[in-house]
């Protein structure tokens, strides 16, 4: 009887495990589903416009072909700039790690996005204790970068935006808060995938580049929970071991 049930225990765990592989290759497919139609529905767009361009351009006399090239040069543009965003999303290059103190990190951020955030009627802030932090500056911007267009683009005029850095003993948490809706509640499980978006405009890579540069770091990227808004954060080991 011992033997018996050790076999039929030794079944049901085999079993169990070409349940959980099937799972696991199921999800990876959905996956992979989602980002193969999100690439096919962001390259579309600009070739459609390009081709009609291109139509108008052949039928039309020399001004509209000028017209029609700098349309298509602006379509190229906005491809090559999907392919350079969807290669920073796969290509975990290892961080070049720098000590530097975070509040002229976090203000050279914000000065990059001055000029957006006046257009939209927002305000950006940043907010410091002034310690050094040891991490790649480069990739951090560009995880931080992501999140602030994020929020410009989602925050209601005449609110304010804030970047903030924090820490204790173990972490340093990179944060961008603004007082948005946030992102729509069917979407939140899949947020960080690439072509994820809440957005008709969206490309849906911002969240996952800041989340490969966290990860990249030993971290991880998030969707807070705040009492007012929407804040996204960066969490990263304060100390790399």
């Amino acid at each position: 009887a011992l033997n018996e049930s050790g076999r039929r225990l030794a079944i049901a765990r085999q079993r169990a495990d070409q349940l959980a592989h099937q799972i696991a290759t199921g999800e990876r497919l959905a996956a992979i589903g989602r980002v193969a139609a999100g690439v096919a529905h962001e390259i579309r767009n600009p070739i459609a416009a390009m081709r009609l361009k291109a139509e108008n351009a052949i039928a039309g006399d020399p001004e509209r072909k000028d017209q029609a090239l700098s349309t298509i040069l602006g379509q190229i543009e906005r491809l090559d700039a999907l392919v350079r965003r969807l290669l920073s999303v796969t290509e975990r290059d290892k961080p070049r790690r720098e000590t530097l103190p975070l509040g002229p990190f976090l203000e050279s951020c914000v000065a990059t996005h001055i000029e957006l955030a006046r257009a939209k009627r927002v305000t950006l802030e940043c907010r410091t204790d002034g310690r050094e932090a040891n991490f790649d500056p480069e990739q951090m911007r560009r995880a931080l970068d992501n999140l602030v267009l994020n929020a410009i683009q989602a925050a209601p005029a005449e609110t304010s935006i804030l970047i903030a850095a924090s820490h204790d003993a173990e972490t340093l948490v990179l944060s961008v808060h603004d007082e948005g809706v946030g992102p729509p509640p069917n979407i939140r499980d899949h947020l960080f995938e690439p072509f994820v978006t809440g957005r008709a405009d969206g490309t849906g890579l911002g969240l996952s580049i800041a989340r490969e540069v966290a990860a990249a770091h030993g971290g991880t990227a998030r969707l807070g929970n705040p009492e007012v808004g929407t804040i996204f954060e960066i969490v990263v080991p304060w100390q790399p071991s």
